[in-house]
């Protein structure tokens, strides 16, 4: 599984601290969930991560949980939620 940050260019130049600061709580995020799933973070740059899950039904239950999570995240931040992963 891999996740990338749509607009990540764009929106680093709109507010830089603010896309570190929320980018470093998403990874949080991101990495605790994918630990619960029974999976291990593999790569990640400052603005992607890719990660392993023992099988297809943890990768996709990961998937949902994420989805929602964030977009919770992301009507609090008050942004476009395809704005983020």
């Amino acid at each position: 599984m891999s996740a990338d940050l749509a607009r990540y260019s764009r929106l680093m130049g709109d507010d830089e601290s603010a896309i570190n600061n929320t980018l470093k709580s998403y990874r949080q995020i991101l990495t605790e969930k994918i630990h619960a799933f029974y999976g291990g973070v593999v790569e990640s740059s400052v603005d992607s991560i890719l990660a392993k899950f023992l099988s297809i039904v943890d990768t996709v239950s990961w998937v949902a949980e994420i989805q929602k999570e964030l977009k919770q995240q992301n009507d609090q931040l008050l942004l476009c939620p395809k704005d983020i992963f």
